[in-house]
């Protein structure tokens, strides 16, 4: 698809101070005359001239090196570095699919730090600097894309100096248009609704969908609420788009992406379900106005996705041209790999808790404390070994509560934390993606990409947990 480049004139928004010099040089001073009181006036002293206004530039180096600090901040994946480029009075002005819309500081960061939860590539062309010592505007075409969707258009900038040096003051896309999307050998996660759907946008907007929600049918404690994808969002995205599907043991299926939705996800308190049952006293809900309590409920993060046609089951998509490798599982029956796992600060800080307040002996999760066991596997492929383990101990409700998961890798003969203590989750495939010969460990809901030197969650779709479980 041809980009269409919008040709935008932006206004000026640098001041620049004038004195009346023509005035000021052509004013003489009067003559005087002699006067009743006194002798000869004297004529008052002229006014001290003021200081020229400073006139020199901000060089374009510094602005330029500015500009590269924040594609590669964003290419990086490093919000942090990103965070510390804007100013704290800043404005921001986001368009998408013909909407405006505008965040202050606090609001924009909030925003952008979804787009960080997946890999993306972002590119500056056309690059045009105005600048004096008060601030610069920079005018430039921007191409930012991720695994799935790509768009194009011309962005301004407005930075001002401050003492940690040059800061985003303003942003501004002042147009956006959407190009062809190509799925390549990254991850798109499937959920299971009435069938598969790859989630194709993490953080859409409530404004690319159209018509009431609509309730799906609830999967193991989760309920889940869609809406149409608007029919211009949905032909510019990914139609029929060729897949393959796999499961979380390398089955794969073949298959296409076919219609778009937005779709929210919740775990409802259980006097919700109860009251949509009619199970307190109350009318049954209709089936509207139940998909209309989840949609409200699931308002943390809504999901853009598009049904798998031709697949029934899968844990994640990728473009059929890929060839992930698939570490092969199995449980990890030494001790060498818990031995080390235990020696993270979170896993000790939980033994302090239980042998303290609550009197246990032993490890906290080997102990019989009527929860679902400690579990351990070891996946290996390519002469890799990574052992995953998710511990467990107690069942909460005022007694002792342990959960916490970690990674390891096996390296000349022992085992090293390749995670730092990870909240409870349930590590379903280890699987290298992109063919880079680091693995991806795919969890429920979620994956974890090594970050440095470790593991670390860059994805989580969990749906808000809403209901008591005492």
């Amino acid at each position: 698809m041809t980009i269409r480049h919008a040709h935008l004139l932006a206004a000026s928004l640098l001041l620049f101070a004038c004195d009346d010099d023509d005035a000021s040089e052509s004013a003489t001073p009067s003559e005087t005359a002699a006067t009743p009181e006194g002798p000869e006036a004297v004529a008052p002293p002229a006014e001290t001239p003021r200081p020229p206004a400073p006139t020199h530039a901000i060089p374009d180096a510094e602005i330029r090196a500015r500009l590269d600090e924040w594609v590669a901040a964003q290419n990086e994946g490093d919000f942090a570095r990103y965070s510390a480029l804007y100013a704290d009075r800043f404005e921001g002005v986001k368009r998408a699919e013909d909407r405006v819309y505008r965040f202050d500081h606090a609001g924009w960061l909030e925003n952008r730090s979804r787009m960080f939860q997946r890999p993306m590539t972002v590119a500056v062309a056309d690059v045009s600097i105005r600048s004096t010592a008060e601030a610069v505007v920079v005018n430039f075409t921007q191409r930012w894309s991720s695994a799935t969707y790509r768009d194009e258009g011309p962005k301004q900038m407005v930075l001002v100096p401050s003492p940690e040096g040059l800061r985003i003051a303003r942003e501004e896309m002042l147009a956006s248009e959407i190009a062809e999307a190509r799925l390549t050998s990254d991850y798109l996660p499937v959920l299971m609704l009435d069938g598969p759907y790859a989630v194709v946008s993490v953080g859409a907007e409530e404004a690319w969908g159209s018509g009431a929600p609509v309730a799906f049918e609830p999967r193991d404690g989760v309920f889940a609420a869609w809406r149409a994808a608007s029919g211009a969002l949905a032909d510019r995205r990914l139609p029929s788009h060729p897949v393959a599907v796999f499961g979380a043991d390398g089955a794969r299926c073949e298959g296409t992406l076919g219609a778009h939705r937005l779709v929210r996800r919740v775990v409802p308190h259980f006097g919700a379900v109860q009251a949509w049952n009619g199970e307190q006293g109350n009318p049954r809900a209709s089936d509207a106005e139940r998909a209309e309590g989840i949609w409200t409920m699931g308002a943390d993060e809504t999901l853009l996705v598009a049904k798998v046609d031709g697949c029934t089951s899968g844990l994640f998509a990728t473009g059929r041209e890929a060839h992930p490798t698939f570490y092969r599982g199995a449980e990890d029956e030494g001790d060498a790999a818990l031995l080390a796992f235990r020696e993270l600060s979170a896993w000790r800080d939980l033994q302090e808790d239980f042998t303290g307040e609550y009197d246990g002996t032993g490890p906290w999760d080997a102990a019989d404390l009527g929860n679902v066991p400690t579990e351990r596997r070891r996946w290996t492929a390519n002469g890799k070994t990574l052992v995953t383990v998710e511990a467990r101990g107690g069942v909460g409700c005022a007694e002792f509560w342990g959960r916490l998961s970690g990674v390891l890798e096996e390296v000349g003969g022992r085992f090293v934390l390749r995670s730092t203590g990870l909240p409870e989750m349930e590590f379903l495939s280890v699987v290298d993606l992109d063919g880079d010969g680091t693995a991806e460990i795919l969890v429920q809901d979620g994956i974890l990409r090594v970050q440095g030197s470790r593991y670390e969650r860059v994805l989580d779709l969990s749906p808000p947990f809403l209901d008591c479980g005492c």
